[in-house]
């Protein structure tokens, strides 16, 4: 926890002095760094955790990288449930899984409330990552209104299993989607948990230290989190 309040004072001070992005350019431009080394390490937690026959969410699927990848770990016996808000990139996930007999597609929001609410899209991102339920972005941008369940809602009503993994991804809206998701993390058939944690977002809104919020939260469930690298929490019901 003390590395995660740690985490977000660094990242703070670097935002403030406007090094973050300095600092990735200059890794990318020098070949340090690649933007496939930024996932990376994500996929090869993927493949190490999920196995042929697991339900597993993707939440914030976009359009739809992750949703293929995990259709291909839970092979013809698992489930996909890719949840993906924003109209748009609902078209180019289906088009993307259309021939994938094991993924379901969910057009709708997780939060931490069951409801209609505005998803903030940024029209200036081609590639449609940065929408978020998350209040504050920077122009241009408009207002899309989608339907929001909690993540238990959606267990609890039938309108999809019980995951033995969940993977976020929702630029600053983590925080609300944990909250909605109590009963299915605390759930003895969850194995795991991995969360790409905004902290540029979260402190454009306000909320600066949600991380940690977010990791108590996830221990409180039983979860042993760990920190895959800057901007991942991962969690396993079995210590990592």
């Amino acid at each position: 926890m003390i590395r995660t309040y740690l985490a977000v004072f660094l990242r703070g001070l670097l935002r403030r002095l406007r090094l973050t992005a300095y600092a990735k350019s200059v890794g990318l431009r020098l070949g340090l760094l690649s933007e496939d080394d930024l996932e990376r390490a994500v996929d090869d937690f993927l493949t190490a955790t999920i196995r042929p026959g697991d339900v597993v969410w993707d939440v914030g699927a976009n359009r739809g990288r992750h949703t293929r990848l995990l259709s291909s770990l839970v092979g013809r016996d698992g489930l996909v449930v890719s949840i993906e808000p924003e109209a748009a990139n609902m078209g180019h996930l289906a088009s993307a899984v259309w021939s994938a007999p094991n993924v379901t597609l969910v057009n709708a929001a997780l939060s931490d409330t069951d409801g209609t609410e505005t998803l903030i899209v940024s029209t200036g991102d081609k590639a449609g990552r940065t929408h978020s339920l998350s209040g504050k972005r920077p122009a241009p941008a408009a207002g899309q209104a989608v339907q929001v369940f909690r993540g238990d809602t959606l267990v609890q009503e039938r309108r999809a299993p019980q995951p033995a993994f969940i993977m976020i991804d929702v630029e600053g809206a983590e925080e609300r989607v944990v909250a909605g998701l109590s009963a299915t993390l605390r759930s003895a058939m969850l194995k795991g948990v991995l969360i790409e944690i905004h902290f540029g977002a979260l402190e454009q809104d306000g909320r600066a230290f949600a991380p940690v919020q977010i990791e108590r939260r996830i221990r409180s469930l039983g979860l042993a989190a760990r920190w895959l690298d800057r901007s991942h929490l991962v969690a396993c019901r079995q210590p990592l």
